[in-house]
């Protein structure tokens, strides 16, 4: 499998001015695109837009160019897993603090204290309840940027493994 980007979108449909953009990590088109839908219902007034990747490698370089204000990141992928990727990118400068979480369908013990070792910020299993999602991330995108995002912030970076 070759890694390619997905795309690049806002989540409103229209052209706004992006304060925040979000980075979905998955190697299932299938499910950025079930995220994209989530994430388009995140808080009123929000100019959230989403960067989607289906290829870990790719994300990384994307990330290297930009500073998200969180990351949601699939575990299973070929090339480079969702610990890969979650470990490489806190050594970039200024991820230090950027929300990362791991969702996925993996539930082996261990594997949510492991990610959170590897520097995920959270772990959330599949399949997940939208509304549920909608409010955690609300809540850490305003953690993030100290507030409702509705001026000029940083990049949401979010991916799923």
């Amino acid at each position: 499998m070759s890694c390619s980007r997905a795309w690049v979108s806002d989540t409103h449909g229209v052209q706004l001015k992006v304060t925040s953009t979000i980075l979905l990590l998955d190697d299932q088109k299938d499910n950025l695109v079930i995220l994209e839908n989530v994430i388009k219902h995140i808080g009123d007034g929000r100019a959230i837009s989403t960067v989607s990747f289906t290829c870990a490698r790719e994300a990384l370089a994307w990330c290297r160019r930009h500073k998200p204000v969180l990351c949601l990141i699939d575990y299973k992928m070929p090339h480079m897993d969702g610990l890969q990727f979650i470990s490489a990118v806190r050594e970039l400068p200024g991820f230090h603090g950027v929300p990362i979480v791991m969702i996925t369908g993996v539930c082996e013990g261990g594997m949510r204290e492991y990610a959170l070792a590897c520097g995920a910020t959270d772990y959330w299993t599949k399949p997940f309840d939208p509304e549920d999602v909608r409010q955690r991330l609300d809540a850490m995108i305003d953690r993030n940027t100290g507030g409702p995002t509705r001026g000029e912030g940083t990049d949401v970076v979010a991916g799923i493994v």
